[in-house]
């Protein structure tokens, strides 16, 4: 018996059409493995986005606190409490007065400087507090909390006198 070889032609472009070079190269294995690194990635890079929002809005909220209470410029009682004892430890005061406590910003202290010179050492922190007695006569004292010093302390017997500086160095 003879053999008969036969060839049949084989159409590239066809072959090319059902299944593109791309499929023809990788296992598809390789094709699952790199389409679960990039879904992989797509929802780590949400999930840092996600958190991202969430810590900038928490920040956000808190920076409104904080502004609402520089804004108003008063400080609350526990906050007035613990200066005028501050304070009491470093210069006399009246014991028995609540002052009335605030917290200048930048543009308000610029403001008290230019009007009047006793206020050109006082600085963005700086707590102002003031005590007026019955009597009419008042008490200003400008504690600086980062360093816990009076910037300055200011006896005034009435308001129609002129002040006496006493300054502690």
């Amino acid at each position: 018996m003879a053999r008969v070889r036969v060839q049949i032609p084989v159409d590239q472009s066809a072959a090319q059409q059902s299944f593109p070079a791309e499929h023809t190269s990788q296992n598809p294995r390789q094709l699952m493995t790199r389409k679960n690194i990039i879904t992989g990635a797509i929802v780590l890079v949400l999930l840092a986005v996600i958190l991202l929002l969430f810590s900038l809005m928490n920040q956000k909220k808190d920076l409104e606190k904080k502004v609402d209470k520089l804004s108003s410029g008063q400080n609350s009682q526990d906050d007035t409490q613990k200066y005028q004892d501050d304070v009491s430890k470093i210069v006399d005061v009246p014991s028995e007065i609540t002052p009335v406590v605030s917290t200048p910003d930048d543009a308000k202290i610029s403001q008290l400087s230019k009007d009047n010179s006793l206020y050109k050492d006082a600085k963005s922190g700086d707590v102002f507090l003031l005590y007026t007695n019955p009597d009419k006569s008042l008490y200003l004292v400008i504690y600086r909390p980062s360093i816990g010093k009076v910037i300055l302390a200011l006896s005034q017997v009435s308001q129609q006198s002129t002040p006496t500086n006493t300054t502690q160095p």
